[in-house]
């Protein structure tokens, strides 16, 4: 897999061996900040609500303690909150915060594949030196300092941020010609056996192109060459009987679908 940047610095364009290729929109500070600034005001709102609870009609329940355990609680659900919030929303909605989500960013590893709980972990307890001395400072200077607009949790994670592009959904591709591919005429539903010599990677690269063909000038090329490939790793004279007179993307989807059955 080879990883570079086009002719634009926004861009980043990841070769994958089998040679399909996926493009990426690299978030610029401002879009960036947009994101955290929506982030902030949803902890913020929570911290408030939490502290309003301990310090107003909770307070009773610390008064036998001592007012430190009720800074100590206050400082504690800071903590949680600061840097949880994005913990926990990162590793649920696949690098993902509502901040991101509602300006259409996403978080990923630099070779393209989704966040790993341990890439997660380290982008946000380095967050801590980004917010210094306030506000995200050392962040957003690191941020501006660098081409595709890392802050220091991304330099030490190996993440970048990235514009979410409009995505065809699986579901949404044309069920008349899968339910013709999926059913033969007694209705019995079409099998592969040399399906099983196919690996679940190579699966979700059928995924991952079939919902970003729309976005690719080359689908068509791109399509032809990537079912050549699986039907050579299936070897079989069956699977090349079977699939060699369907059209892409139809072949890829039967390919898909005969392999989750």
């Amino acid at each position: 897999m080879s990883i570079h940047s086009t002719g634009s610095s926004d861009d980043l364009r990841i070769d994958t061996p089998e040679q399909i290729t996926f493009d990426y929109d690299i978030a610029d500070v401002g879009t960036r900040f947009m994101a955290i600034f929506i982030d902030s005001l949803i902890q913020y709102s929570i911290m408030f609500v939490l502290i309003l609870g301990v310090a107003g009609p909770g307070r009773r329940m610390f008064e036998s303690f001592g007012n430190e355990w009720q800074t100590a609680l206050i400082l504690l659900f800071v903590f949680v909150i600061q840097f949880g919030y994005f913990i926990v929303f990162e590793l649920l909605w696949n690098g993902q915060t509502p901040g991101k989500l509602a300006i259409k960013l996403r978080v990923i590893r630099e070779d393209g594949r989704p966040l790993s709980p341990v890439d997660v972990l380290v982008r946000n307890l380095v967050r801590v030196i980004d917010f210094f001395p306030v506000a995200y400072s050392i962040g957003l200077i690191t941020m501006v300092l660098n081409k595709r607009a890392k802050r220091l949790g991304d330099l030490a994670a190996g993440t970048l941020v990235v514009r979410v592009r409009a995505q065809v959904a699986l579901s949404d591709l044309d069920k008349s010609l899968e339910r013709a591919v999926l059913r033969n005429e007694s209705g019995g539903t079409l099998s592969l056996p040399s399906i099983r010599n196919l690996s679940e990677s190579d699966i979700q690269l059928i995924e991952s192109f079939l919902e970003r063909q729309n976005q690719m000038s080359n689908s068509s090329a791109l399509a032809e060459r990537l079912a050549g490939q699986m039907m050579a790793k299936m070897a079989s004279t069956e699977a090349d009987a079977l699939l060699a007179s369907m059209p892409n993307p139809a072949r890829l989807r039967r390919i898909v679908a005969a392999y989750r059955e």
